[in-house]
């Protein structure tokens, strides 16, 4: 089924209506960058899902958590999305 019928998608740019200026620049212009008070960083080995409950296996990163950075080898989750 052609659904273009009438449309000319050549003059829009992807995405273009997603984002204002204001969202995503500050006001020197550049990219804003969001800041997080509690954050991970690392690689996954594994990540299963079972309805809502996330289980996922994570190695080799920082947890930053209360101002405080932990390093640590492997780290198992259970999450509830």
């Amino acid at each position: 089924v052609d659904n273009t019928e009438g449309r000319d998608f050549d003059d829009q740019e992807l995405n273009s209506g997603d984002d204002s200026a204001e969202d995503v620049l500050g006001s020197d212009g550049e990219p804003k960058e969001e800041e997080f008070e509690d954050y991970i960083l690392a690689q996954y080995e594994k990540v299963n899902r079972k309805q809502q409950k996330w289980k996922i296996s994570l190695k080799e990163g920082v947890a930053h958590i209360n101002g405080q950075d932990y390093l640590f080898s492997k780290m198992n989750c259970e999450l509830d999305w």
